[in-house]
């Protein structure tokens, strides 16, 4: 499998770039390294292992000159650093890249008009930028689709118009049958296709932070892919984001901001929600984790 890498994002004055840290080694390394622009802060976010953690696929609005969400735009590179391609340029927003078992990139491309909400769709795309095909659309306002491991299934974060409360949503490819499966979103598929995490608030159990949110603080949850067996795996008054799953399946990781004064920490937490523990601890905003290789970098 491979030694241990954690891919993340880390925001600083401003502007978010994407590093890597080698537990081998113990050495973290600024990858995406984007030219510093005063008139225009650049973003790369939401990093991605392909499955053989020789590529990250992510988000960037570094080639455009006007910086929004519509802006954003699916990129890959190299495990370091190395030979970054844009491979979509539609300008409109491109987010939440996720990798196929074919070494392709899937990914929510959604469209705003006007006043109306957003129109998303999940398409695929090769690395070479060729080959882009729509795999459903009609998600309404979901930016965060993930394909399920064996490519049948897209879950995916729907919003109600009316109380503006997320659900978790999984619909079938062929046929486009859904099925609500949990109050909460941002879902995320185990490795086997077995189990989703996903976010929610539903047990109030730290106040919402910043000043546009909606609820409360949100834990990290786990269901199996019928929605059976939710299990709340955090259990801690801070605001828990990004939560996505070690290749072996044995843990999640997430990023964590106790209050308003504090920053975001990557931390960690077993599938069973024993053993949790804080994986970074920089001045810096870390966010969106994405691991890949073994996991012997993780114990209690």
């Amino acid at each position: 499998m491979g030694e241990g890498r954690l891919a993340y994002v880390r925001n600083e004055a401003g502007e978010s770039d994407i590093y890597v840290h080698m537990f081998a080694a113990d050495e973290t390394e600024n990858l995406t390294r984007t030219p510093r622009r005063p008139e225009l802060p650049a973003d790369e976010i939401a990093p991605s292992w392909s499955p053989d953690g020789r590529m990250l696929a992510y988000m960037s609005t570094a080639d455009h000159a006007v910086g929004s969400i519509s802006e954003e735009e699916i990129f890959v590179m190299r495990s370091d650093g190395t030979e970054p391609r844009r491979l979509t340029d539609d300008r409109v927003a491109d987010a939440a890249p996720h990798w196929t078992d074919d070494g392709r990139v899937a990914f929510t491309s959604c469209v705003w008009s006007g006043g109306e909400p957003p129109r998303c769709k999940l398409d695929v795309i090769s690395t070479d930028g060729t080959g882009r095909e729509t795999l459903t659309d009609d998600l309404g306002f979901a930016a965060d689709a993930a394909l399920s491991p064996d490519g049948t299934q897209v879950a995916f974060t729907r919003i109600d118009p009316r109380t503006s409360r997320a659900s978790v949503v999984v619909r079938e490819l062929e046929g486009g049958g859904e099925r609500r499966l949990a109050a909460g979103g941002s879902p995320e598929w185990s490795p086997d296709g077995g189990r989703i995490v996903f976010l929610s608030d539903r047990d109030e159990n730290g106040r919402c932070l910043f000043h546009d949110c909606i609820g409360f603080a949100e834990e990290i949850y786990v269901m199996d892919a019928d929605g059976s067996g939710q299990e709340r795996l955090t259990d801690d008054p801070a605001d828990d984001v990004g939560a996505s799953w070690t290749p072996d399946g044995a843990w999640i990781v997430f990023g964590r901001i106790p209050d308003e004064d504090g920053d975001y920490d990557i931390h960690a937490v077993r599938a069973d929600g024993s053993c949790e523990l804080q994986v970074t601890d920089e001045p810096e905003w870390e966010l969106t984790p994405a691991w890949t290789g073994d996991t012997t970098a993780l114990s209690c």
